[in-house]
């Protein structure tokens, strides 16, 4: 089996993980509290006592200027010592809207501190004071993504410093047990995870990161941004402030839950991420769940759906699993999947086999496979049945469609106890393994795209704007042309889109276009919708390339039939053809104030337009 691409290159290219965190964080390393500069009275809500409070962060050395960070702590009124959590917010977060969050942890048993983060909270809502949440700052004052003259003058320098202080807080306060301490947060809170539990070491005994990672450079959204920075300033950035870097530094008890199709981190990210933490000891757990065709959310079992948390609280079940289980020694230890053995060729399939540990039964069992060549956020993962053999590990058949195209594959397991989790993601190169080079040995067929279109693939198109009232799409009967069947609705300034248009699969197939109905949802005719096909290029940009007859037509209360040869499909300043391995995506646009269509029946065409 093949590792993932570029990871082997980029951690051979000078990318070793340190031994010690940067020298920048060494003086907020202190089991040394900040000072407290205001203090409001302290209040009860149930059994847990809430401390609102803003802390002495750090004065910077060449101006005076002071941060002084807006922070919650939420306790349990029963005396201690208590295990404790690190709570660190999202992108656009802030602790006043977090503190729910907070208290939510409390009201678990578990001592919970959370902090604004300079970099990337919402500087406006947040009630820190300082350069990044003064309203006088200019943008250039407050952005994350610089390191000159050095990486202090980032603004996410002084969120690190924020959650190290923070840290300082916990271990110095007499109801923490400071052998019990863990470290919490998604998206850019789970970048924060890393850090934290990186520059920590030993000081934190669990870390549960949801979405973020390190290895921007390597497979991330922010490519781009690092790309054009001058080589010695992207060096120190990604030294100070990529966790990838400083990953042998960690010590917790680790689990990441990640989406397959993240907008932010890919999976190239997390997998050098996880290569790059050290192995744990025999008692700890290096673990992590890859979630099939999901965006920012975990649909599996203990995810961000699950019943069994008020997710106003908490993002999923599993971070309180975990941390129950590590920090309280209550509960099942997270089951755990590891691929075994060498795919091997069973006539036109590739058979790949997984071994599961689990102290709960497993509840369900399937392996995901996606085209290797595509761009992993428009990867679409199929399901295939695993079954259990005489010697406990799960075997599972992969179809190959197209023999010198690669494949990724990954096995996900839950448990009875709603822990979701998976083998690492696995790469098999069929001609490897036997399939003759320009062959294709499970025929596809213009039936089998039509499925890549079905009602349950739209989403909204991640990357472009949504929300917002007036804005949004659904699916109801009313959107529909037959009877009792169920159509689309698209409102407003929105994008949907479904992925998983594989070139491979469409040119061999023989498909000419595609065809959908139309219809204004009103009596006043739509000029604004737009269907097209996307292409992401090398480090993520990616390229619309839209039906040119379509562009500003009048649709009418009427149903209409659209049909699109490819080459109706165009983007002038697209780098590469429209059928290349970049194609992922077919996007519906409206973009028109109240404006609302229903679209129905979209299919691909065969020669001939049937």
């Amino acid at each position: 089996m093949l590792s993932l691409p570029y990871i082997g290159l980029v951690l051979g290219a000078g990318a070793a993980t340190a031994d010690a965190p940067p020298e920048i964080y060494l003086p907020y390393l202190q089991d040394t509290p900040p000072e407290i500069v205001e203090e409001l009275p302290e209040t009860r809500t149930g059994d847990v006592i809430v401390r609102e409070f803003w802390f002495l962060s750090r004065e910077i050395p060449e101006t005076g200027e002071r941060y002084e960070i807006h922070s919650v702590l939420a306790r349990p009124a029963e005396p201690g010592p208590h295990p404790a959590i690190l709570f660190c917010h999202g992108g656009g977060g802030y602790t006043q809207r977090e503190r729910i969050c907070i208290i939510g942890w409390a009201e678990r048993g578990y001592v919970c501190i959370g902090q604004d983060q300079a970099g990337f909270a919402n500087a406006g809502a947040a009630l820190s004071r300082g350069p990044y949440f003064d309203a006088r700052a200019t943008t250039a004052g407050r952005t994350a993504f610089t390191a000159t003259p050095d990486a202090t003058a980032s603004a996410l320098y002084d969120g690190v410093v924020a959650v190290l202080r923070s840290l300082s807080i916990l271990r110095t306060h007499p109801e923490v047990d400071v052998s019990r301490i863990g470290v919490f947060g998604g998206s850019w809170g789970g970048y924060m995870t890393n850090m934290a539990a990186a520059i920590a070491g030993d000081k934190l005994q669990a870390a549960f990161p949801i979405y973020g990672a390190g290895y921007y450079d390597l497979a991330s959204t922010w490519m781009p941004t690092l790309r054009n920075m001058p080589e010695d300033e992207r060096e120190r950035w990604l030294a100070a402030f990529d966790p990838g870097r400083m990953a042998g530094n960690l010590s917790a008890d680790y689990m990441i839950l990640q989406a397959s199709n993240d907008w932010f981190f890919w999976p190239p990210s997390i997998e050098a991420t996880l290569d790059s933490i050290p192995a744990p000891g025999p008692s700890a757990q290096k673990n992590w769940l890859f979630s099939p065709n999901d965006y920012h959310a975990i649909r599996l079992p203990g995810g961000t759906g699950d019943p069994k948390v008020d997710h106003r609280r908490h993002r999923t079940y599993m971070e309180v699993r975990f941390m129950d289980w590590k920090l309280k020694g209550e509960g099942a230890a997270f089951p755990t999947a590891r691929a075994v053995g060498e795919p091997v060729r069973e006539g036109d399939s590739i058979r790949v086999r997984f071994r599961v540990t689990s102290e709960l039964p497993i509840a369900s069992t399937e392996v995901y496979w996606s085209g290797g060549e595509m761009p992993w956020r428009f990867q679409w993962w199929e399901a295939v049945e695993a079954e259990q053999d005489e010697e406990g590990v799960y075997q599972a058949l992969i179809p190959v469609r197209h023999a010198d195209l690669p494949l990724n594959w990954v096995g996900v397991v839950s448990d009875e106890g709603s822990a979701s989790v998976s083998t690492r993601i696995q790469r098999v190169r069929p001609t490897e393994l036997g399939f003759e080079a320009g062959g294709h040995p499970v025929p596809v067929t213009v039936a089998d795209l039509n499925e890549l279109l079905g009602d349950s693939r739209w989403r909204w198109a991640a990357g472009t704007r949504r929300g917002g009232d007036g804005y949004g799409y659904g699916r109801e009967e009313q959107a529909a042309r037959g009877e009792g069947d169920v159509g689309l609705r698209i409102t407003g300034f929105y994008s949907i889109a479904t992925w998983g248009l594989r070139a491979a699969d469409i040119e061999a197939a023989g498909a000419t276009g595609v065809r959908l109905w139309a219809r204004s949802a009103s009596e006043e005719p739509v000029d604004s919708l737009h269907v097209g096909l996307v292409v992401e290029v090398e480090g993520g940009a990616r390229y619309v390339f839209n039906a040119q007859s379509v562009e500003g037509l009048a649709i009418g209360p009427e149903w209409r039939l659209l049909e699109l040869p490819w080459e109706d499909f165009q983007c002038e300043d697209a780098p590469v053809e429209l059928f290349s391995d970049g194609l992922g995506e077919l996007r519906l646009t409206v973009d028109g104030e109240g404006q609302s269509v229903h679209v129905d029946g979209t299919e691909f065409m065969a020669a001939g337009g049937r």
